[in-house]
């Protein structure tokens, strides 16, 4: 089965050469959504759809080059750049133009870039109408796995996927890593439950978002929560509970005006206050499961302050020596054996790093830190002035709540595959928005 599927991708990486613009975001998509992980048995890392995303947008060079030098578009180019050339500047691990490349690969065609790749070729789309089915589709298939993987408490489609590891990898045994845990999560077609919850997350906004622009039925919209819910609540990641929360607020204060804001807010205090009513000993067992993330509560499993606190204290003491760039790209998987099997781990203390500010810190120090920080804010600064060319309250609620939403996830957790699917609804967002007020990105 894991052959199949890499040749399943092989043949969508394929496909990007001969699909029209908006087919290729579908690709994206469902490479994202259900194959992710997935890698051809060949050239791993390299025959993948995103890749073949940009390889075939070449054919428009002079396209983006014009989009990008005359707007705001230019500044986040440069930040992820000129990141990319420091990064690899201090990395023992990323030495001459394979390096480079490999850097460039990583981080712009298959994290960042897919930003600019997706906004773009969205102006050339003519609707949205096959990028929604091809969502909603693969929606459903993920939720019958994530109900596959809660009855049986077994996640068959992440053994097929990581097939082949061996057993003492730290993603080895994937599929049955919450099988016999107090703490069961489902992961559905993901190696870590906190994608399935970061996804469903993503998925419901940007279907609200449809609903409110009303370019999806509400019968569609209603199945498509439905799916989403499951696997928010289903994940059991305090995580995305807290993230879920954070998105619902923005989306409801950026995307309704005053009147309705009260209403939503009466009407969710009532729905609150009945629940707390009805089932006060659940929602009091929710609450503390939520807010023991913050805590050093003992009888909750997972992470906790201390733990988090641990965590900075050890990249601190790595990154004494060079706290300006940090100790290079690939020391965590390296050097700290996080790659490898669980013996070869150096420091087991660290269960991992929940944080991405605290992968920035060790990696690319308080410059690569920076970097980050002025990539998202000058993201942010691109969806305010498309906003308020377009005067679209809905898209800058649903740009807003994602990119929120993300850095919450990102920053409590770390970043896993939360990425391309984030800068992939926000540019494809903006550009609708752009194409539906016909209006252009140098316009005043």
């Amino acid at each position: 089965m894991h052959a199949f599927l890499s040749y399943i991708v092989i043949l969508l990486s394929l496909l990007m050469f001969v699909v029209k613009r908006e087919h290729k975001i579908c690709i994206l998509l469902i490479y994202l959504l259900c194959l992710n992980g997935v890698y051809a048995p060949t050239l791993k890392g390299v025959l993948l759809p995103q890749v073949f995303f940009f390889l075939s947008e070449i054919r428009y060079f002079k396209q983006y080059v014009n989009i990008i030098k005359g707007t705001r578009f230019k500044y986040p180019l440069v930040i992820l750049l000129v990141g990319i050339v420091i990064l690899w500047i201090n990395s023992p691990h990323m030495t001459g133009p394979s390096g480079l490349f490999a850097l460039f690969s990583y981080d712009f065609i298959r994290k960042y870039g897919i930003f600019f790749f997706v906004f773009i070729a969205c102006l050339g789309c003519k609707n949205q109408k096959a990028i929604i089915k091809v969502t909603f589709i693969y929606l459903l298939v993920l939720t019958s796995f994530g109900i596959l993987n809660l009855l049986t408490k077994h996640a068959i489609y992440v053994d097929w996927v990581l097939a082949g590891l061996d057993a003492d990898s730290v993603m080895g045994d994937a599929g049955s890593k919450f099988t016999y845990e107090d703490r069961f999560r489902v992961q559905a077609m993901f190696a870590n439950p906190f994608d399935y919850g970061y996804f469903c997350l993503t998925l419901l906004l940007y279907y609200w978002y449809l609903l409110k622009g009303k370019l999806i039925k509400k019968n569609l919209f209603y199945v498509a929560s439905i799916c989403c819910l499951f696997g928010i609540f289903t994940c059991g990641c305090r995580t995305i509970l807290a993230c879920s929360i954070v998105g619902f607020l923005i989306f409801v204060l950026f995307g309704y005006n005053l009147k309705s804001k009260l209403k939503l807010s009466l009407a969710s205090l009532f729905l609150i206050f009945t629940v707390t009513l009805m089932m006060p000993d659940n929602v009091n067992k929710q609450i503390n499961f939520l807010t023991s993330a913050f805590t050093d509560d003992p009888n909750v499993g997972g992470s906790s302050l201390s733990m988090r606190q641990t965590q900075t204290a050890a990249v601190m003491y790595y990154i004494q020596d060079n706290m300006a760039f940090g100790r290079g790209y690939g020391f965590f998987v390296n050097d700290l054996g996080y790659g490898g099997g669980r013996s070869e781990i150096v420091d087991k203390d660290l269960f991992g790093l929940e944080g991405v500010y605290m992968s920035l810190l060790l990696e690319r120090g308080i410059v690569g830190l920076v970097l980050y920080v002025l990539f998202w804010l000058s993201i942010i600064w691109i969806t305010l002035n498309i906003a308020k060319k377009t005067k679209d309250r809905r898209t800058l609620a649903i740009c807003l709540s994602v990119i929120a939403s993300y850095l919450a996830f990102a920053n409590m957790t770390g970043e896993l595959s939360s990425v391309p699917i984030t800068l992939s609804i926000i540019g494809l967002c903006l550009a609708w928005s752009l194409r539906e007020s016909n209006i252009s990105l140098n316009q005043k």
